[in-house]
């Protein structure tokens, strides 16, 4: 790898030492960095943030707290449990839903947990509820844990070789932070479970990671040009490619050319997860993000990747943004000494013979993951009927089993009754909906698809039988509370037909079932029409009408969209925005994978709120509450990077709705809504680690056909409202563009190292 001067990380450690007195609690943000991390022997797993797809913590779309009140206290909602393996059941799930004296509790995993009695149970603390705040905002309440004395970080920060400890607060990455996320009400599994999978902060071998953003034209000076490397020159591509595939082929020579810059893991080891050009708009350049995860001896390694952004010109194509994380020196044994059916055996066991058929576990493939304490070659399955995975070393014989579901809050809407837009609470406004690229099939043995307006055309001169489900390219209902709507018809050739799902009345059933399926359609086609569609090109099920209620979740590994019946509390959770929400987890996560949960919760609320060009995400979700929905664009959330992920989540929200209303206000209603959409939406394919660096691929994205960037005031005052500084890139200036306010993280964006 890389190394700076040692006198530059002399004075670099002389100047942190100085600063972290002065604010021993402040974040620390870093924009470019370049990190080797030396092996460390550990006996138990870390547990710090994942950023791996499918094994990331669950995501919720918690109710937030920045501004939006409510008048009593809120639903719960849910995300995976990742306490002690224990068996929960359902009777001590409820129990534990009434307890009114738990109290909140530091855990190892830095999650949030609820202590009733002295026994930690997987649960998350109500929210405190203030009757007179302006906007709901979650509270994560304090913990001596979660700063450290100055000498203490100092200590810390020489044992780890990183001097991300001196600034962040951090705890041990032996104790682990994990994603922050409050957990899940239990299930009863019947099995006890396992921490998820996660990228532990330290292994048994050695981890290489780095971020750098250059501009093009850009020149460094004055601490930045101290604390540089020559790794934050503009990398100009030879040929200036003009294609995906293109920059992917030059940048694998570039990478093969210099092993030392890209942490000594050659080309041929890694594996393209994404590699697209998104086409500018508004007079913006063209970009082409690729990205490739590491393998070994085939096996995908869970947790790595390297990604490129490229910004594309007539005469050149520059690099303008490169993260990593990978593990050039990894070593394990993948001559395995179980077989396909001994491994299919020992996870069925683990996952207590779930239907008692073989038939219900799902193979997801062979993979290498840090779980259990080690690096391990796994072969790993999903279980449908308990939506459960379980990995089995293929080595040692053990076997693990988690819950891998994303949870949030959501609700929904085929030609179907349903309702267009806000929530089905009366019936009065149900009305007639198309039921886009829907399945229909006929007796003769035909399959037709119906066209985005539900039309479908039916050749022949015979009378035929069709029948038509909510079943179609994109998105495949599967009722859990009746049985999934079915019509079956007689076509006479030459004469028009008409079919209605739910024809006539208000039922909660059906209705929810036909918004679900509408919706899911709507989202996938705004998605198609800014250029994301392979990504997504796949009937996702949904489950609808499940027996619960407040709450919908996404789950990863096996993608499904999930949405509970009505209560006393809640309305159903099938309808347009929550839908909207809960696509947006699953097309973060078909983008690389969801690697922040606090941008993935933005992202499907920032969907939600460009799709319906209103700022309320979950309208109407809460009965007899006022306000009454989630959350809201205008909310005053400012960003902390140690927030709870949903808090976080706000920021993103809050500055793609006002970055939207800024540009309409500048360029009208039809060009502001698509810069905006040109500006943010490709900012998925980006596939960055946090909300600044978010705000960063926006700037990035909106450098013009002349090199410079447009709109950046409205970008700028839009990050401002979340408290994150936004600079503009000078001639003479590398590095980072956005950080959180604060001294201490603006002072990180000119010193050496830090481990990303």
């Amino acid at each position: 790898m890389i190394k700076d001067n040692l006198g530059r990380k002399s004075i670099s450690i002389l100047i942190a030492i100085v600063f972290v007195v002065v604010q021993p609690g402040s974040a620390f943000a870093r924009f470019t960095a370049v990190t080797g991390k030396t092996a460390v022997q550990i006996n138990n797993a870390a547990a710090p943030t994942a950023l791996t797809p499918g094994v990331s913590n669950a995501l919720q779309l918690s109710v937030p707290a920045a501004s939006l009140s409510l008048n009593t206290s809120l639903p719960i909602l849910s995300a995976p449990i990742f306490a002690a393996p224990k068996t929960v059941n359902a009777a001590s799930a409820q129990e534990r839903r009434v307890t009114t004296n738990a109290k909140a509790a530091p855990a190892s995993t830095g999650l949030r947990f609820v202590t009733d009695g002295g026994n930690t149970v997987g649960r998350a603390a109500p929210l405190p509820i203030n009757t007179n705040a302006a906007v709901p905002e979650s509270v994560e309440p304090a913990s001596a844990e979660n700063t450290r004395s100055p000498l203490a970080r100092l200590g810390l920060a020489l044992q780890q070789r990183s001097f991300t400890p001196l600034f962040d607060g951090s705890r041990s990455a032996r104790q682990g932070r994990g994603m922050g996320m409050r957990e899940a009400e239990p299930e009863d599994a019947g099995i006890p479970l396992d921490e998820q999978p996660r990228q532990p902060g330290e292994t048994e071998v050695a981890r290489v990671s780095w971020k750098r953003v250059s501009v093009p034209g850009a020149r460094a000076s004055g601490l930045r040009n101290l604390f540089r490397s020559r790794s934050d020159d503009v990398t100009q591509l030879s040929g200036a490619p003009q294609t995906a595939a293109a920059v992917e082929s030059e940048l694998r020579r570039l990478i093969d050319a210099d092993p030392a810059r890209f942490g000594g893991v050659p080309s041929s080891t890694l594996e393209t997860t994404i590699s697209k050009r998104i086409q500018g708009r508004a007079g913006l350049a063209d970009i082409v993000d690729v990205e490739f995860r590491q393998t070994y001896h085939g096996a995908v390694v869970e947790g790595t990747f390297l990604h490129f952004t490229v910004r594309i010109g007539a005469a050149q194509s520059n690099v303008i943004s490169e993260t990593a994380q990978l593990y050039p020196n990894l070593t394990v044994n993948t001559d395995s000494t179980l077989d396909d059916a001994q491994a299919l055996e020992s996870a069925f066991e683990r996952l207590g013979r779930p239907t008692g058929s073989y038939n219900d576990l799902q193979p997801v493939g062979r993979k290498v993951m840090h779980i259990g304490g080690h690096w391990r070659y796994v072969s790993v399955h999903y279980s449908d009927s308990k939506a459960l995975l379980a990995a089995v070393d293929l080595n040692t014989g053990d076997a693990f089993a988690w819950d891998p579901k994303v949870h949030a809050e959501s609700r929904g809407k085929l030609i179907g009754r349903g309702v267009h837009f806000d929530p089905p609470a009366t019936g009065t406004n149900i009305v007639d909906l198309a039921m886009p690229h829907a399945e229909v099939k006929t007796s003769d043995g035909r399959t037709l698809f119906t066209d985005a307006d539900g039309w479908f055309t039916l050749e022949g001169d015979q009378p035929v039988t069709i029948t038509a489900t909510l079943k179609g390219k994109y998105a495949t209902i599967k009722d859990q509370g009746t049985a999934t709507l079915t019509i079956t018809a007689t076509v006479t050739p030459g004469k028009p037909i008409r079919l209605v799902f739910n024809p006539e009345g208000f039922d909660e059933n059906t209705v929810a079932q036909v918004n679900a399926y509408r919706h899911a359609n709507v989202v996938h086609d705004w998605l198609a029409r800014n250029q994301i569609e392979d990504e997504i090109k796949r009937s996702i099920p949904i489950k609808t009408n499940i027996n619960r209620d407040c709450n919908a979740f996404y789950t990863p590994w096996s993608p499904s969209l999930n949405f509970f019946k009505s209560s006393g509390r809640c309305i159903n959770t099938a309808f347009d925005t929550v839908v909207y929400h809960e696509y947006g987890h699953f097309v973060d996560d078909m983008i690389g994978g969801i690697a922040n949960s606090a941008l993935s919760e933005g992202w499907g609320d920032i969907i939600g709120m460009y799709i319906t060009g209103q700022p309320v995400l979950g309208e109407g979700f809460l009965k007899d509450r006022t306000p009454n929905y989630i959350r809201h664009g205008e909310n005053k959330y400012q960003f902390q990077s140690r927030d709870e992920v949903h808090k976080q989540g706000q920021a993103w929200m809050g500055f793609g709705w006002k970055l939207r209303k800024a540009l309409i206000a500048k360029l009208g209603d039809v060009e502001g809504t698509a810069v905006a959409e040109a500006l943010v939406v490709p900012v998925l394919f980006a596939n960055v680690r946090s909300i600044p660096a978010a705000i960063e691929a926006v700037v990035m994205r909106a450098i013009g056909d002349n090199g410079q960037i447009e709109h950046f005031e409205e970008i700028r005052a839009a990050a401002a409202a979340h408290g994150i500084v936004v600079e503009r890139p000078v001639d003479g200036s590398v590095g980072a563009l956005a950080r959180q306010r604060g001294f201490i993280p603006w002072l990180s964006t000119f010193v050496g190292e830090r481990r990303i």
